[in-house]
């Protein structure tokens, strides 16, 4: 098992350049956030103006009930749409997780107990079958995409 695990371990410079790669990512998409949110705010801002203009009209009855309700739902809807920001940094946590996983997985079997050693196969293995006295193991997807990914790397240096 340690051996299967040691396979999956993403070198260093590629596990740091990855790290690096994705943290850069993070904080451009963190960023663009940030100019989207003052956009949001601003369409936010200027919806609630023309909401309270047409209730301002309709008060009035300059405006007939059967437009101001369709336009009245219509900004309604473009209110909640503006309400609801993505957090666009949370999506790389897990790209992070998955290469820390791989490159602590082979440490940390070697000094888990019997419970631990088992909690990290079942974490990062799938389809584990014993035949003939030996494990036959396979990654999980993330983990397998990742070590996929490894081995292209490594053949394409040659």
């Amino acid at each position: 098992v340690a051996r299967f695990l040691a396979r999956l371990e993403i070198p260093d410079p590629i596990a740091r350049w990855y790290m690096e790669t994705i943290d850069r990512i993070a904080q451009d998409s963190h960023d663009l956030s940030r100019a989207t949110m003052a956009t949001r705010d601003k369409a936010r801002y200027s919806t609630e103006r023309q909401l309270a203009r047409l209730t301002d009209l309709r008060v009035r009855n300059v405006v007939r009930d059967e437009d101001y309700l369709e336009q009245r739902e219509k900004l309604l809807g473009n209110l909640s749409s503006l309400e609801h920001p993505a957090n666009v940094t949370e999506v790389f946590e897990p790209a992070k997780a998955v290469v820390l996983a791989l490159n602590q997985a082979k440490k940390r079997f070697l000094v888990a107990d019997d419970s631990q050693k088992r909690q990290i196969v079942q974490s990062i293995c799938s389809n584990s079958i014993l035949l003939d006295k030996k494990l036959l193991i396979t990654a999980q997807k993330p983990f397998a995409l990742m070590s996929e990914g490894r081995k292209s790397l490594i053949t394409r240096k040659r």
